[in-house]
């Protein structure tokens, strides 16, 4: 089963299309009117308003999901569609076999979902992968929690 979230990115792609417009039609308007860019109280609530969206797109997590459980590895790729970036990093990619996964939950906070996974590691011990699932759709979220499931069912044929 695949699933992936294409719509998001052409969202992000717009709204960060259109913030750059709009500081750049702000920044050339008060160019040419002779006044200066960061004294009039506008822009100021532009900025602000920028900010804050930044601040709950950077909390909600990694818009674009990719899961693709055809095969014997599960693979996971969460990334943010336009600041790609080696230097930044924002991009999650977890590749492991069907066999470590141990366990899964849905973490749901306020404007904020979590995929946490759990994986049997090579010394007995189990790691806690966090993959943000904040921008999938409920009928989404059902399917990966199916396909999860199915795994840890194949995984444990005695449960």
């Amino acid at each position: 089963m695949k699933i992936r979230n294409e719509s998001v990115k052409k969202l992000f792609i717009g709204y960060y299309l259109i913030a750059v417009i709009l500081l750049l039609i702000r920044f050339l308007e008060s160019t040419f009117n002779g006044k200066y860019f960061v004294y009039e109280l506008s822009n100021y609530l532009l900025v602000v308003y920028f900010i804050v969206a930044v601040l709950v797109f950077a909390f909600r997590g990694l818009p674009c999901f990719f899961y693709d459980a055809e095969g014997e590895a599960l693979v996971f790729n969460a990334s943010e569609p336009v600041l790609v970036t080696p230097i930044l990093g924002f991009n999650k990619i977890v590749e492991f076999p069907k066999s470590k996964l141990h366990d899964f939950k849905v973490d749901k906070l306020f404007l904020r979902n979590n995929l946490l996974l759990y994986l049997d590691g090579s010394n007995g011990e189990i790691k806690r992968i966090k993959i943000p699932i904040s921008y999938l759709r409920k009928k989404q979220i059902t399917l990966l929690k199916q396909s999860l499931n199915e795994v840890l069912v194949k995984n444990n044929p005695q449960n």
